[in-house]
This record gives C-alpha cells, sequence and structure tokens, in this order.
C-alpha cells in the first residue's frame, strides 16, 4: 500500500498465501487489474515490462493516482457501505434474510 501511495506500480501474483492474494484484492479493488499476474510466467513478463516500458509504467502509474482520488479506496466510510452492501447482495442471492 506505501508503494501505492507513492504512485509507484507493484507487480503482484495471484497465490496462495495470505500476501499473495491481499496484494492482488487491494490491486484488483483499485482498478489496477493490468498489475496482477495469474502465473508465474506472466509475474515475471509484468516485472520486465514494469522496468522496460515506459508508457506503460506511465499509464499504470496514472490509474493509480486516479484511483486514490476514488473515496471508495481511501475512504472508511465509503468502503465500510460498499463491503455492506456486498454482504447483503450475497444473502439476497443465496436467498436468505439480511439482517
Amino acid at each position: 500500500v506505501a508503494a501505492l501511495s507513492a504512485g509507484v506500480p507493484v507487480a503482484t501474483r495471484i497465490g496462495s498465501r495470505h500476501a499473495e492474494r491481499m496484494s492482488a484484492s487491494i490491486l484488483v479493488h483499485a482498478g489496477l487489474n493490468a498489475l496482477v499476474a495469474d502465473s508465474d510466467q506472466r509475474y515475471v513478463e509484468l516485472a520486465i515490462r514494469l522496468a522496460t516500458d515506459c508508457a506503460f509504467r506511465s499509464a499504470q502509474r496514472d490509474a493509480i493516482r486516479l484511483a486514490l482520488a476514488r473515496p471508495a479506496l481511501t475512504d472508511p466510510a465509503v468502503y465500510a457501505h460498499a463491503l455492506e452492501t456486498a454482504y447483503i447482495r450475497a444473502l439476497t442471492e443465496k436467498h436468505l434474510q439480511p439482517f
């Protein structure tokens, strides 16, 4: 999160460890799917692209800036409301009554 706050694009790989899942979740929630790899090979390719492709890196920095400007990502009250809405939707889809 500190790197993103500084505008630094960070590649992550979806994996089985908690840190990998958390990193991927944060990036996907921020709309930064281009920074999430689903395999070791794609992770290496993504890291190389971030290191060598200035236009791609710049586009990701712009995307980070826009993501951090959205209240759903940075405002705890907005995030809590969105999470509550997701829980209610999940319960409703399972034909259960929300509390």
